[in-house]
């Protein structure tokens, strides 16, 4: 529509206001200002710079108050992912949020006097005010119709609830929120074909993709296919127990691919936090999509509504990991579906996300532009991939071996179990040190299918982050659940006795206290429960003190996440379970004094060739604490003490040159 054709309209759109929520209104927003009308932006306050970045300008409404939306938090990680999702909506969003806004947002519509509001499909605040006020109004979805009709059922009573407080005829089924048009931008192709769209919709072409700009040289030297990782703004969040646990994770799993890996994590957190990353990764706060997605091979990503769209927008293909909202859980269903990518579990992203050939990029642009045929694709065969990566800081994680059968294709892996097979059962994710107590947060990604036997564990470290990536690492098993954490011999002794778990892993040290210690107490407080020591102490003297002790196995930190779950499982059943290369030193030190491992010949050259600790911990990819027990072995072992006497052992086995 060319501008002066029509008179110059005020539009003022509504929204909650953090990208997810945004962002799907910026196409409509720019297209009015294109147009030549007025654009004004309502969204929390806490969100401004959200929406200032997007070039509008902002009127910002109240933000949802902690102490009504924390306590919903924790109340919801009790709940299926489908409970938790008509709380969120019906509790939160219609409730909390609206309550909030309203003041607000009636006195800009006094103020401003918009001729038109736009409202996102989860702000419910909007509605009321253009009734009130007598505004037509039009709504946008932020996913498949199927949701938005869900929606609206959880959101009847609250919406309801306030408007009967501002004096408006009763409408407790919701119809004055289904009748609004209904703005969709979601691909045909993508809906759900049994459910049925809202009365009033209007489908809307996404526009042409711009013209690609050069992206920063983020890898220098390095022209490999590139995997962008998003998982939206929220969930790095505070309030949220993902980042920097997922983060790790998934740089963990892609970087080992000759690729070049993109990771943005939202502007909440610092990408110091996540430590040093391999010279083919790089992490940014945030960077526009339309930026990255036209120079990338895949996208991984939580199936956000935005990330989705504009994925299918530049026609990349999707491996989507679902976490914590129901919505994504459906885009992923229908990704799958369309054949536009994978539904994946945490681990199988790497071998989904691997830089392998694909289809060509027309059926996806198709799909966004509503072109494209609704038929299901033939999968492609299912991949599979094998694993084996020592544990290393992520400045290491390049290195580790790959191996993998993998036809052309994406591979589409097993998909996630769908949220109502998510039970109450489904472990928590927890988010410590929130005045005035931690609070657990439900998380739909941790949501496992039904099996006849789940092994119940507690978590004994010190270390918060070590727990919660452990948490994070066994909840992506079906068997197990972890029921309880501990950070000290005391709070590990309480849930052993409120518990009485199938396998305790325990830290050696424990703060102050020392877990071999305590062993006979804990194993009291909880006769049947196995203990699996999990510990950076890889002497095996040491792994035979844990075993004398009472404990059932003994793992290594640096253990791959396969080994560590064969271990749990492995004392669960009655069985001992030794960490095979400490297996194999027991078994090198039965032979004759002096016969050094080949990893104790390295420590050995790297020490007379004059490295500190630090240097060889970080050159072999070890802590340390590790590199201290190594040159404490090597001198035991050789009869010396002193760095010459270990020099003078160098130059005698032709390690280094005189």
């Amino acid at each position: 529509m060319p501008a002066g054709s029509v008179r110059a309209l005020r539009i003022l759109f509504v929204t909650r206001g953090s990208s997810g929520h945004f962002l799907p209104l910026t196409p409509f927003a720019d297209a009015c200002r294109r147009a030549g009308h007025e654009v004004l932006v309502a969204a929390q306050a806490a969100h401004r710079a959200t929406v200032e970045r997007a070039g509008f300008a902002v009127a910002p409404v109240g933000d949802p108050p902690a102490e009504e939306w924390v306590p919903l938090m924790a109340r919801a990680s009790s709940l299926t992912i489908d409970e938790a999702n008509a709380a969120m909506v019906g509790e939160f969003f219609a409730g909390i949020d609206t309550r909030a806004a309203l003041p607000e947002l009636r006195a800009t519509v006094e103020r401003w006097r918009p001729d038109v509001i736009v409202r996102e499909s989860w702000e419910f605040a909007a509605p009321l005010v253009a009734e009130l006020y007598g505004v037509p109004i039009a709504r946008v979805a932020l996913g498949l119709a199927a949701l938005e009709d869900l929606s609206t059922q959880h959101a009847a009573a609250a919406v309801d609830e306030a408007r009967a407080a501002l004096g408006l005829s009763p409408d407790p089924a919701g119809e004055r929120l289904r009748e609004m048009p209904y703005l969709t931008m979601m691909p045909a192709a993508l809906e759900d074909p049994a459910a049925p769209l809202p009365p009033r919709t209007l489908r809307v072409a996404a526009t042409a993709a711009p013209a690609p700009a050069p992206l920063p040289d983020w890898w220098p030297g390095n022209d490999d296919p590139l995997v962008y990782v998003t998982f939206g703004s929220v969930a790095a969040g505070p309030h949220l127990p993902y980042y920097p646990a997922l983060y790790e994770a998934a740089i963990a799993a892609i970087a080992p691919l000759p690729a070049r890996l993109l990771v943005t994590i939202g502007t909440d957190r610092d990408p110091a936090e996540l430590g040093a990353v391999p010279p083919n990764v790089h992490v940014e706060r945030w960077v526009a999509q339309d930026d990255v997605a036209p120079h990338a091979a895949a996208i991984v990503s939580h199936g956000g509504y935005g990330t989705t769209i504009g994925a299918l927008r530049h026609g990349v293909p999707l491996v989507v990991l679902p976490l914590f909202s129901a919505d994504q859980w459906a885009n992923a269903a229908a990704v799958a579906r369309a054949g536009a990518g994978s539904r994946s579990t945490p681990s199988a992203t790497r071998a989904a996300a691997s830089p392998c050939p694909v289809r060509p990029r027309s059926r996806h642009s198709a799909m966004a532009s509503g072109r494209c045929s609704a038929s299901r694709p033939t999968a492609p065969p299912r991949a599979t991939s094998r694993v084996r990566r020592a544990r290393c800081p992520a400045s290491t994680r390049r290195s580790a071996s790959f191996t993998s059968s993998r036809p052309n294709g994406w591979g589409l892996l097993d998909a996630c179990p769908s949220p109502s097979e998510a039970g109450r059962g489904a472990p928590r994710l927890r988010r410590r040190g929130f005045a005035p107590a931690p609070f657990p947060i439900c998380s739909a990604s941790v949501a496992r299918r039904p099996v006849e036997s789940v092994l119940r564990v507690v978590i004994a470290d010190d270390h918060t982050m070590v727990r919660s990536g452990l948490r994070m690492l066994l909840d992506m098993e079906a068997d197990l659940e972890v029921v309880a954490e501990a950070g000290d011999v005391a709070a590990t002794t309480a849930c052993l006795h409120e518990h009485a778990p199938d396998v305790l892993i325990l830290d050696v040290h424990l703060g102050p206290e020392n877990g071999l210690e305590a062993m006979a107490a804990l194993l009291d407080a909880s006769p049947t429960t196995r203990v699996l020591v999990l510990t950076m102490q890889d002497d095996p003297a040491f792994a035979r003190k844990a075993l004398r002790s009472g404990a059932s196995g003994y793992v290594l930190k640096e253990a791959p996440r396969a080994d560590l779950v064969a271990a749990v499982r492995a004392v669960a059943r009655g069985e001992t379970y030794l960490h095979p290369q400490l297996a194999a030193r027991i078994v090198l030190e039965l032979e004759p004094p002096g016969r050094l491992t080949a990893r104790e010949l390295e420590m050995l050259r790297l020490i007379a060739l004059g490295h500190t600790n630090a240097q060889i911990a970080q050159g072999l990819y070890i802590s340390v604490r590790t590199v201290e027990t190594h040159r404490a072995n090597l001198q035991r072992k050789l009869g010396v003490s002193g760095r010459a006497e270990l020099v003078r052992c160098a130059l005698e086995r032709e390690l280094i040159g005189p």
